[in-house]
């Protein structure tokens, strides 16, 4: 679908539109193979996520682990469940792998683990509930493969025995046993945790220190006893180095399938725990798929999605849902942020990335000329949109910038309160290099119903936008900026050229204005 749909055609499709899962959902059979493929959103910022955290250390080396805004995945690896099982639908969580998962920015992965026979301690595999996925060492591979090209990326791993499957003694050992050897000195493995989190700087555990992974296991797995030795949460961190993630991480499940319940939770959860320092906070925005009635009863027996993961998936990543709640809430200490089907949520994952990034976005102006549907639109509003031109928002725009760092408009006709939802947004605006000074640029943005914009030290989202810089002492005599490109006022005046941001060269950079 990437090829046939352009991204504006796929996305409107996906936020519109909600197959059946199942034309064999005869008792509850709900098979994925029987869905059609979930249209595929990218977002341009997305390409960058792979390397965030190697990007941030150059530009902010002080950032402690704990300060970090964090993406991370639920049921991390059930994108391996064959879309062929029965109950498929119900089961998988994740559309891409693990590696994927890890180049679109998370770090932090939650794997559920069990054994899949009793009679070889090998047979560790992955699980959601009863349906068995992928083995685990081939887990495991995807992350050392992304951690050997990514060296200075930092990833948390939480190993978790699946409720009620069977996991031997011997099975449980294996597993610890599979994990260290895997990534042996990679592994993280200090005296005290509260140092990694707390005291040590990004830049110092993955390039001082050369640790980029933090492993820990879930209170299921302890006590057990290997050759006469009973294993609990002191002798596995003595022998394995991997903590208690309850003693290091608050990860608290919802259980819940309420859309405005997972909001108000999880911000009560992040103002109540996230100025703590003591340990991790891993907030769970993911929706619980169930049964409460009989109107769930038929959607089910009908193909209904009552049951599947990814129909919750689509409700939250409606722009108006999250991407609007994290953005009116940015200011919260937000630390792990855990989401069912990272690729289905491009723009607020880069968004959340764009957090952690350093502060020094100021706009400077910002002007609108909107393109009115003349084949409906009456003489009275044609008559109006071409007296007014270009006209300011800049007060608005600016009121969209989140800790000083990122601009993020998720709809520009509602959020700038516009009458067309088509038109041209300019955007003039700087921010503070690595070296501390001011780089003037200026985003020229053809927009319609679905164009999102994103910018931020980070990324700049480069959709139907033209971005450029401006440097003061090239431009002594200012300028203007048209279809954005930037020339001379003469030049411009000799083209006929309509401007709709016109500059000023100072001593201390630029000053911008709306040409009228």
């Amino acid at each position: 679908m990437n090829t046939v749909l352009s991204r504006s055609q796929r996305k409107s499709l996906y936020r519109d539109f909600d197959c059946l899962c199942s034309s064999l959902a005869v008792n509850c059979c709900q098979f994925s193979c029987c869905m059609p493929d979930v249209p595929a959103i990218e977002f341009p910022c997305t390409n960058l996520a792979n390397q965030w955290m190697t990007e941030l250390i150059q530009l902010r080396p002080e950032v402690k682990l704990r300060e970090l805004v964090i993406p991370g995945t639920h049921d991390s690896a059930s994108y391996s469940l064959s879309a062929w099982t029965l109950f498929s639908a119900a089961g998988r969580t994740q559309n891409v792998s693990v590696y994927e998962q890890l180049l679109r920015g998370a770090r932090y992965l939650d794997l559920r683990v069990a054994g899949a026979s009793q009679d070889n301690k090998e047979d560790v595999y992955i699980f959601h509930g009863c349906l068995r996925c992928a083995k685990l060492v081939d887990v495991l591979k995807e992350v050392k493969d992304f951690l050997e090209l990514h060296p200075q990326e930092f990833v948390f791993v939480e190993v978790v025995a699946e409720y009620g499957r069977l996991f031997t003694d011997e099975q449980k050992y294996y597993a610890l046993e599979l994990v260290r050897d895997t990534f042996g000195d990679q592994i993280y493995q200090g005296a005290s945790y509260q140092q990694l989190m707390n005291k040590w700087t990004l830049a110092q555990v993955v390039t001082g220190q050369k640790k980029n992974l933090c492993v820990m296991v879930h209170p299921r797995i302890y006590k057990f006893e290997v050759n006469e030795v009973e294993y609990l949460e002191d002798n596995i961190q003595r022998e394995f180095g991997f903590p208690n993630s309850h003693r290091w991480m608050r990860s608290h499940w919802h259980n819940t399938r309420d859309l405005n319940l997972i909001k108000d939770w999880n911000l009560t959860e992040v103002k109540k725990y996230g100025p703590q320092e003591k340990k991790l906070l891993n907030n769970q925005v993911v929706m619980t798929p169930g049964i409460s009635g009989a109107l769930d009863v038929a959607k089910l027996l009908f193909g209904g999605n009552s049951l599947r993961p990814v129909s919750f998936a689509a409700a939250l990543y409606k722009s108006e849902v999250l991407d609007v709640f994290f953005r009116d809430n940015a200011d919260e200490p937000w630390n792990m942020v855990m989401f069912d089907y990272i690729d289905l949520t491009p723009s607020l994952i880069c968004f959340l990335i764009s957090l952690n990034f350093p502060s020094g976005l100021k706009i400077m102006k910002a002007a609108v000329t909107l393109s009115l549907d003349h084949e409906n639109a009456t003489d009275e509003e044609i008559q109006r949109a071409a007296q007014e031109g270009s006209f300011d928002v800049t007060k608005t725009v600016r009121s969209f910038v989140k800790r000083n760092t990122v601009l993020y408009l998720t709809d520009i006709q509602k959020d700038l309160e516009l009458k067309s939802d088509r038109g041209t947004l300019t955007i003039a605006y700087k921010m503070i290099d690595k070296n501390g000074a001011d780089q003037f640029y200026v985003s020229t943005i053809d927009f319609d119903r679905e164009t999102e914009v994103l910018i931020s030290p980070f990324c700049r989202n480069e959709e139907q936008t033209v971005h450029n810089c401006i440097e003061p002492h090239k431009h002594p005599n200012g300028g203007c900026v048209k279809g954005g490109r930037i020339c001379c006022k003469e030049d411009a005046t000799a083209r006929g050229a309509e401007t709709v941001i016109e500059f000023t060269t100072t001593e201390k950079g630029c000053e911008f204005g709306i040409s009228h």
